[in-house]
């Protein structure tokens, strides 16, 4: 998305945080959500869809489910739950 674009040209820094969160995670083999990346990263905002958007569209990790959301602005909404693709 055009948003989701500029959040990450705009914040090169998080976005380079967030992927290598999502490579992490990828790795275990284990399901994974932007709950868990954002454990590792802190990063907050529309660079964390992107980057989740990016390693999908790239294969790196496919969806298996869904849960909710434990960021506070969020009001817990289902957020997807991602295994690496590999």
């Amino acid at each position: 998305a055009p948003g989701q674009a500029i959040a990450s040209a705009a914040h090169p820094d998080d976005r380079a945080a967030v992927d290598a969160a999502i490579r992490q995670l990828a790795a275990t083999g284990r399901p994974f959500s932007a709950n868990d990346a954002r454990a590792l990263h802190g990063v907050k905002g529309g660079v964390v869809g992107a980057a989740f958007t990016a390693a999908h569209k790239a294969g790196l990790i496919k969806p298996v489910g869904d849960e909710g959301s434990t960021s506070g602005p969020t009001h817990g909404h289902r957020i997807y739950q991602w295994k690496g693709a590999a």
